[in-house]
């Protein structure tokens, strides 16, 4: 399987990925295991019917991670505050 945990700053921010999450899952018709927290969000990515990891969970892991780690140029967007922070990003 292939997992991935995003540290957020609170549950807005963890519904708002477990819902962008939900959308490119969708999208894919390949639904991960969500476990969402107060401050992460952790997904699970497998295919049930191969009993392991496809092409597919490659794709959407990739999308997913493009999707929610995405900002723009430096300098711009939700400032890294406590009081305004999104996402803890992989810094």
């Amino acid at each position: 399987m292939i997992q991935r945990r995003f540290a957020c700053n609170g549950w807005k921010s963890s519904l708002l990925i477990a819902n962008a999450v939900g959308h490119l899952a969708e999208a894919a018709w390949h639904h991960p295991e969500l476990h969402v927290a107060f401050s992460s969000v952790h997904i699970t990515l497998s295919t049930h019917s191969v009993n392991g990891i496809t092409d597919l969970d490659f794709e959407l892991a990739q999308q997913i991670e493009a999707f929610v780690l995405w900002r723009p140029v430096h300098g711009s967007g939700t400032p890294n505050t406590d009081r305004h922070r999104y996402l803890v990003y992989d810094e």
